[in-house]
């Protein structure tokens, strides 16, 4: 099925910093459509945002403040941890009571926590990467990427 999103006026990130989060905002603000959104990310160092989005300063503890970014945004987007109930549950309380009238949108990722190693490693989140994984050329290597991962 697919989808077209028409006029989203707000948008809110988790994970903004982390490998997916990172590139993902790297990739998309430069996009004609995604630069007249208000972009939202929850981060827990503003120092480590890009400059172009609103910073909220938090984490996946902060349930009030991710509630009320869901009832503000129009699409949802979490990079951040899949398996964080109290964040999920926030985000469905926050779209469930809007008051806003566009369509509403929640997109989730996971399952890349192990690409992020190097990133954890060296304290170093949010910037694009040039690194790509093929999951039948690259097998074995993905496999020691799990295997080792710090997380």
């Amino acid at each position: 099925m697919h989808t077209c999103i028409t006029n989203p006026s707000a948008h809110s990130t988790t994970g903004a910093t982390s490998y997916v989060g990172g590139t993902a905002l790297c990739t998309f603000i430069p996009s004609p459509i995604i630069s007249k959104l208000r972009i939202s990310a929850l981060i827990r160092n503003a120092a480590q945002a890009h400059p172009s989005i609103r910073v909220i300063t938090g984490d996946l503890g902060d349930a009030s403040l991710i509630e009320q970014e869901a009832r503000n945004s129009d699409i949802i987007v979490n990079l951040a941890s899949t398996s964080h109930l109290g964040s999920a549950k926030a985000i469905t309380r926050g779209l469930s009571n809007s008051k806003r009238d566009a369509q509403r949108y929640w997109i989730q990722i996971g399952g890349a926590t192990p690409l992020e190693g190097k990133e954890i490693t060296e304290g170093r989140f949010g910037f694009e990467s040039h690194e790509s994984y093929d999951d039948i050329e690259d097998n074995s290597s993905n496999l020691s990427l799990i295997k080792n991962s710090p997380k």
